[in-house]
């Protein structure tokens, strides 16, 4: 008997992922919505990243011809401040978005 292949579109798949809780708290549901997976471009928005904090970044949607401007995500800054209107790169670490600087 062969198994039975279940799949799902983009929109319902991302939805079943925020169902799954990824922090380390006894609860299977979270109202945050997880981080984005993978790697992603971002740009810091016109209050930049002060250091050794969180704040707010706009992610890069994959459009024809580059990116552009997405959604707001929470991003962790670790080191230095990041100046307002930055290009940053996102990794995903331990649940959270953490934000690099890029220089071109």
């Amino acid at each position: 008997m062969e198994d039975d292949l279940v799949a799902f579109n983009r929109i319902d798949a991302d939805a079943a992922l925020r169902l799954i809780d990824s922090t380390p708290e006894p609860t299977l549901l979270s109202s945050e919505k997880p981080p984005p997976r993978g790697i992603k471009w971002g740009k810091t928005k016109s209050t930049g990243l002060a250091a050794n904090s969180k704040g707010m970044v706009k992610i890069g949607i994959v459009v024809f011809g580059g990116w552009t401007d997405g959604h707001d995500v929470e991003a962790w800054n670790r080191g230095a401040a990041i100046p307002a209107n930055k290009l940053v790169i996102l990794i995903p670490i331990d649940g959270r978005l953490c934000a690099f600087r890029v220089e071109c």
